[in-house]
């Protein structure tokens, strides 16, 4: 499961190409709706989703870049704050490269 920069309530499932998986806390490149973005692992499952999940498109994080306590962090505020774990994810900097990462992905969005 993994959340994008998108406002919605996420998360959501894709699956991976092959064995090579992201960590937990790690980014990966992944189709939504008609766009790519980037998004953060935050679980790892065998489970069947509801729907035909899609693939990851790419694995940009080979080592986590969010702590286990970060990403515990951010769910916990994220559900204290009743505020999408997306966004939470997107306040801190280090998920996608700092805050001046994050504004030049934000416009540099290409169709899926």
């Amino acid at each position: 499961m993994l959340c994008c920069r998108c406002r919605s309530i996420g998360p959501f499932t894709y699956k991976l190409k092959d064995d090579n998986g992201p960590p937990v806390g790690g980014r990966v490149v992944v189709p939504f709706r008609n766009e790519k973005l980037i998004g953060v692992v935050t679980r790892l499952h065998d489970e069947a989703p509801p729907v035909e999940a899609r693939p990851i498109e790419a694995v940009l994080d080979q080592e986590p870049i969010l702590s286990a306590e970060l990403m515990e962090l951010a769910a916990w505020i994220a559900q204290y704050y009743l505020a999408p774990l997306g966004e939470v994810l997107r306040s801190m900097p280090s998920a996608y490269g700092g805050s001046a990462a994050l504004d030049q992905l934000s416009h540099q969005r290409k169709p899926a």
